[in-house]
């Protein structure tokens, strides 16, 4: 039996050390103020000591990088607060005791979550031109005059015409309101205006949560907001009419000019005894604007102001009556003895009297032709429908 032949020989062997691999982290937000508190992971094979390093607001060359507990189960916990609104990158880093390194980065966004909402929105018609006015809980503009971010926000629809009506949009920073200009008069009806979320977005860029809506009517003379042009809305017309400046809708300033005068008188005129319907689910949009309603033909200005003075002057109570006391009895005296008749003396003729003729009239510019035909003429200067 032969023995087995055995060789010896030395083989060289190099371990070569793995550096660690950070495990990547996705982009986090956060509200200003907001704590960034978030658990990572890394990799690495070798039985080694790991320590680490953040910097939470990286940029190439940075020095300014903090330490960064890498326990021995492979973790470490990443905790900062950000106070300033912006985009941040976060730059994590594990090192091992073989001066071997990984590394990983992510953004950080920081700014306002909270989307916008409308505090107030209103139809403007008392003064100045017609609008319509919304004021918002923040800036909404991106910093600009709204005028490019907002003017297609709004649609205002007229129901009962079943038309949209344009506008211009203006932006006061001031009271963080925007504004939608009617170009002229808008026409008699039910209108919808319906801003939409979608195109309403804060500097945070965090858009309005739902759409908002704003129900209001227009009708042109109805100085009391009663849906009727009627007597009521000509009286408050006749008694501010021929005035200058300050005047408002409730006044009869119906085309917004701040005065009460003839352009006002014919606005009421063309609308004297019509209602307008409040919008009913049932009834189609684009129907009649306008119902007439029963009533007496429009009277003068003069007439108005007449008949509102006899409305508004008081009847003066009656005096108070005081008791009449009662009669005391009436004693009849006994009858005195008759006096001899005495007879009268002759009464002499007198003259006769000679009466002279009245002075012939005098036609008088008091006289009742003069009057009417004053009053006539005054009138026709005034408005008489």
């Amino acid at each position: 039996m032969t023995a087995a032949a055995t060789t010896n020989g030395t083989v060289k062997a190099t371990i070569r050390n793995v550096a660690p691999s950070v495990t990547p982290i996705p982009d986090q937000s956060l509200a200003t103020g907001g704590t960034l508190n978030l658990g990572g992971t890394f990799v690495d094979p070798g039985a080694d000591i790991w320590s680490g390093s953040v910097d939470w607001d990286y940029h190439p060359g940075d020095t300014d990088a903090v330490s960064l507990s890498a326990k021995s189960d492979h973790t470490f916990l990443l905790n900062h607060v950000y106070d300033t609104p912006g985009t941040y990158v976060v730059r994590v880093q594990v090192s091992d005791n073989d001066a071997a390194s990984g590394a990983t980065t992510f953004t950080v966004t920081v700014g306002d979550t909270t989307p916008p909402t409308v505090t107030a929105g209103q139809f403007v018609y008392q003064s100045g031109p017609r609008a319509v006015s919304i004021t918002f809980s923040e800036d909404v503009t991106g910093g600009g005059s709204g005028g490019l971010a907002l003017a297609d926000a709004l649609t205002v629809h007229n129901l009962t015409t079943n038309a949209n009506v344009p506008t211009t949009q203006l932006w006061d920073p001031a009271t963080k309101t925007a504004t939608w200009t009617f170009a002229s008069l808008p026409p008699d009806g039910n209108y919808t205006a319906t801003l939409s979320a979608a195109g309403v977005s804060d500097l945070s860029g965090n858009a309005m949560a739902q759409n908002y809506v704003l129900n209001f009517y227009y009708l042109g003379g109805d100085a009391n907001r009663d849906r009727a042009v009627d007597f009521n809305d000509l009286v408050k017309l006749a008694q501010n009419y021929n005035t200058a400046g300050g005047k408002t809708f409730a006044d009869g300033d119906f085309n917004g000019d701040g005065n009460v005068d003839f352009s006002d008188l014919v606005i009421l005129a063309q609308r004297y005894n019509t209602s307008l319907p409040a919008p009913a689910a049932d009834v189609p949009q684009g129907s009649p604007a306008l119902v007439a309603i029963p009533g007496a033909p429009m009277p003068s200005i003069a007439e108005a102001l007449a008949a509102a003075q006899k409305q508004t002057t008081a009847t003066p109570p009656p005096p108070p009556t005081t008791p009449t006391p009662s009669p005391k009895p009436v004693v009849t005296p006994p009858k005195p003895a008759p006096k001899p008749v005495v007879a009268p003396k002759p009464t002499p003729k007198p003259a006769p009297k000679v009466t002279a003729k009245p002075p012939a009239l005098v036609a008088s510019v008091f006289g009742t032709t003069r009057i009417s035909a004053a009053t006539t003429k005054k009138r026709d200067n005034v408005f008489d429908v």
